[in-house]
């Protein structure tokens, strides 16, 4: 459909200009919500603000705290390792057991994200230290991300 004003033909413009902007709004809207990781279990594709949400506690949940080591080397491509344990944690530090830092994420939240394989478990030995625990493994981005979001909003340990 084209429109006239003044003898002149608006119809094209007006089609260009709205799928211009239409298409600029939803190619924003699909990069924000572009799956950032599929679960094993369900194969579910899960958006970065649905791994958010999963970190958000509410006032009946009973939480969960999961420590990482303070020198980590999360922000580099490596995994990000947690554990239940501060002090074996602490063990984690690329420069020596310097302490921990704790978050709280609500338990039932984490079991899932476990089960979805979003967070992998393991039981190992330590190499510097020879401590044994339970490891929490976590290798995609967009969940590390999350992981240091809530470490900083609660302030841990």
């Amino acid at each position: 459909m084209s429109l006239y004003i003044g003898g002149k033909i608006l119809g094209p413009i007006f089609g260009f200009l709205g799928r211009t902007i239409v298409g600029q709004f939803s190619r924003k809207l699909i990069a924000e919500e572009a799956v950032v990781a599929i679960g094993e279990l369900t194969g579910k594709g899960y958006t970065a603000s649905q791994i958010a949400e999963l970190f958000v506690s509410k006032e009946s949940d009973v939480l969960k705290i999961i420590y990482r080591g303070l020198t980590g080397s999360e922000s580099n491509s490596g995994a990000l390792f947690l554990a239940e344990e501060a002090e074996y944690a602490a063990s984690f530090a690329a420069k020596g057991n310097v302490g921990a830092k704790g978050f709280a994420i609500p338990s039932q939240n984490f079991e899932y994200m476990i089960k979805e394989g979003l967070i992998k478990t393991m039981n190992d030995v330590n190499a510097k230290t020879g401590q044994k625990g339970l490891e929490y493994m976590i290798t995609n981005p967009a969940i590390k991300q999350q992981v240091l979001k809530a470490m900083v909003k609660v302030g841990g340990n």
